[in-house]
């Protein structure tokens, strides 16, 4: 059976930022000064998703009190959820010249880094981050979704080894070195990772449907669509459970079922040109070469550089 394609989603988790008694070195005022005051307010602008205000506080607090170690941090993360990745990393960078000590903020900085694919610098500071504080599960986890990302597995392997040896019921670590598993071919390690994810999350859709690549990756169409549409009871708007159970369909030849998924998957998201191509393949294989055609035809209309779609539009304008 062909391969079936594997996507993974990795999502690097930003830390609780650094408490207020961290900022001015420890100092407990019953009267705070107005750099204080600025920054608690960016403080609940930037709780309330207003990262452009919170700046503006952020920065008053800083042009009043430069020593302010936890202004230039929530400014820098700030920065980092308006995607203004340059201004983010010379805010950390600052933080971390007055608090070196603190693992949190090379690790917010390595989240920074991971996000403009700097993945080596990412590294650095996760690692500096887990020497300062090596029992913190998630900077273990962090680390090895970056390691993941480079396709070093073996590294991302060993550190969600470790924060499972950290913390035996952490679902996600579990989860996390299953992909990496499923990543070097290792299927049987894989799904045992999933399953004992499952085991401690049952409610983790996205688990389901890693079991169910791995499966499917395994040959095991069954037991993959059985998994595909657990995950798809548990979140009925996982696209990846849609994507995976099409696949399958697709490949057992049940057309009419893969072209159910496939559109559902659109529903979701409409702007995916991959999705069109995996419909309008079905389209073909059913003997429908206008629909076939309209979904190539719409597939490169999002993504002008999708050379399957363009390939596969041109055959079917000369039939």
């Amino acid at each position: 059976m062909k391969r079936l394609a594997t996507t993974i989603t990795v999502i690097i988790v930003f830390f609780p930022l650094v408490s207020c008694a961290t900022v001015t070195g420890g100092e407990n005022r019953a009267f705070p000064d107005q750099a204080q005051i600025y920054f608690e307010r960016g403080a609940l602008f930037l709780s309330r998703g207003d990262f452009y205000t919170a700046i503006l506080d952020f920065t008053e607090a800083i042009r009043l009190n430069p020593r302010h170690v936890q202004a230039h941090s929530h400014r820098g993360f700030s920065y980092s959820q308006t995607g203004e990745f340059d201004r983010a990393i010379a805010d950390l960078t600052q933080a971390i010249r007055l608090d070196s000590s603190n693992a949190q903020l090379h690790a917010l900085r390595g989240n920074v880094y991971t996000n403009r694919g700097e993945f080596d610098n990412a590294i650095a500071d996760f690692t500096q981050a887990v020497r300062l504080d090596p029992s913190n599960v998630q900077l273990h986890q962090n680390r090895g979704l970056v390691h993941h990302l480079r396709r070093d597995f073996d590294s991302a392997i060993a550190d969600f080894t470790q924060a499972i040896r950290l913390d035996p019921n952490n679902a996600s670590a579990y989860e996390n070195r299953g992909r990496a598993h499923s990543a070097r071919g290792e299927f049987d390690r894989a799904i045992a990772d999933f399953t004992q994810a499952i085991r401690l999350d049952p409610n983790n859709a996205s688990a389901y449907v890693s079991r169910g690549l791995a499966h499917s990756d395994r040959g095991e169409l069954d037991r993959a669509v059985v998994d595909f549409t657990q995950a798809i009871r548990l979140n009925p708007n996982h696209m990846g459970a849609y994507i995976g159970r099409g696949l399958v369909h697709s490949a057992r030849g049940e057309l009419d079922l893969a072209l159910a998924d496939f559109t559902q998957a659109i529903r979701l998201n409409p702007n995916d040109s991959a999705l069109f191509v995996s419909r309008g393949q079905a389209h073909s294989a059913r003997g429908e070469p206008d629909l076939a055609l309209a979904d190539f035809t719409q597939a490169v209309r999002l993504n002008p550089n999708n050379m399957l779609a363009r390939v596969l539009m041109e055959i079917y304008m000369r039939e």
